[in-house]
């Protein structure tokens, strides 16, 4: 039941964060009708005391009088029953907003233009719309429902992102798996990339996480690698690598357990503090993007004064911000938690707010807002972990002469490096 539970919480809390407005379907499958009724009243009782009270918009199953639709792929039981409820949802939810007769032709033109392709150039959708009679604006504001309605995907952060009008996401989705899964390593051609002179390009990607723009281009295609490329970056899934002479991108979900890094020796005088999101939920992919943010950072400061390389491995980060400001970054998964030690108490309080405002940057550009965890600082006489409001209590420092920023965060432009991940 603990680990039924964990696996709700954790799907629910994904849809939950990128699409908290929608109506939420729980299907039991393999339930051919054979099953006793109180088979399903204990899952009905499991889904009540657990899930209900927690998360509001579950679609109810009003023909069964459950919280949940049985179905059978083999028979066929409760598909039709679940294939009706879905459509009457599907119509309440399209129904909330009228638009023009015009709107719904541009549509239909934009996907008999398709042929087959899964994605239109922007000046393609634009030439529709003009036959069709709508001027420019009322083109942009019928692509951003469109988008929002998730008919297509029109991101618009980057000229290369602005012009490309995906048509078909799992396309998007599988062209970045492409490079994301270490799985696609396996299908590689082996005799195809030493013609190309890419077999480095391919060990250096898969074993350290840095990926050439060759590589990129052999996997996804010289007209698509700028689109998606820009899509990895805004997303937090790839950043730029600054740290050689050759141009590489860092991809953090690629990156392997490193005992080196792991076992980081914590020097006497680290101060740690730890963003606790055990009461909520920490997605997967949080930390890796926290990393690219830091590397982002990095790559500012590496223009500017020669600092080391960042040691890096699926669970851990040891990053120099600048000359002597070290910061040593560790997810404990199991604990739901992200720790950092900062090898200098005198600037444990300016390198917390800056994780801070990452972390804070990442919550409200790909999360939602839905992050939320606690904090707890540590006491770098006694080595206790404490609340703000014990640091408060027993005036601890370094935090208590500086609780407004720790509380607050000091006022960092992180959307000026952000921006710099698109230069």
């Amino acid at each position: 039941k603990k680990s039924a539970l964990q696996y709700f919480s954790y799907w629910i809390n994904s849809v939950r964060i990128h699409s908290p407005a929608s109506p939420l379907a729980l299907v039991g499958t393999r339930c051919d009708g054979s099953e006793s009724r109180d088979l399903y009243q204990n899952v009905e009782l499991f889904i009540e005391e657990s899930i209900l009270g927690e998360y509001g918009g579950i679609v109810r199953n009003g023909a069964d009088g459950l919280s949940f639709f049985p179905v059978d792929n083999e028979t066929g039981s409760g598909v039709e029953n679940l294939r009706s409820v879905l459509g009457q949802v599907a119509r309440v939810e399209a129904s909330a907003r009228e638009v023009p007769i015009r709107w719904l032709a541009f549509l239909d033109e934009i996907i008999h233009n398709q042929d087959q392709r899964p994605f239109l150039r922007l000046a393609e959708i634009k030439s529709i719309g003009l036959q069709i009679g709508m001027e420019r604006a009322e083109q942009e504001e019928a692509m951003e429902l469109f988008h929002e309605y998730g008919l297509l995907c029109h991101l618009r952060m980057t000229e290369a992102l602005k012009s490309f009008v995906v048509l078909n996401p799992q396309w998007l989705l599988d062209s970045l798996s492409k490079v994301l899964s270490a799985e696609t390593r396996q299908s590689l051609n082996v005799m195809e990339l030493d013609k190309f002179g890419l077999s480095e390009d391919v060990s250096r990607t898969y074993n350290k996480a840095l990926a050439s723009r060759d590589f990129l281009e052999y996997v996804w295609g010289e007209e698509e690698i700028d689109y998606l490329m820009d899509v990895m970056k805004y997303t937090m899934l790839m950043s730029d690598w600054n740290f050689s002479s050759e141009k590489y991108y860092l991809i953090p979900s690629l990156l392997q357990d490193d005992e080196a890094v792991t076992n980081n020796d914590m020097r006497t005088g680290w101060i740690c503090c730890i963003f606790d999101f055990s009461l909520s939920f920490l997605p997967k992919g949080v930390f890796q993007r926290l990393i690219c943010l830091c590397i982002t950072q990095c790559g500012l400061c590496q223009a500017e004064d020669k600092i080391p390389e960042p040691m890096l491995s699926k669970n851990n980060g040891v990053i120099h911000f600048a000359e002597g400001y070290t910061v040593h970054l560790r997810q404990n998964e199991a604990e739901s938690c992200l720790y950092m030690y900062v090898d200098n108490k005198d600037y444990a309080v300016e390198m917390f707010a800056y994780i801070r405002s990452m972390i804070t940057r990442l919550n409200s550009s790909i999360m939602g807002g839905w992050l939320a965890y606690d904090v707890f600082l540590e006491d770098p006489t006694s080595g206790e972990m404490m609340t703000y409001d014990e640091v408060i209590t027993h005036e601890v420092e370094p935090w208590f002469s500086q609780m407004s920023e720790v509380r607050q965060g000091f006022d960092i432009d992180v959307d000026s490096f952000i921006e710099n991940v698109f230069e």
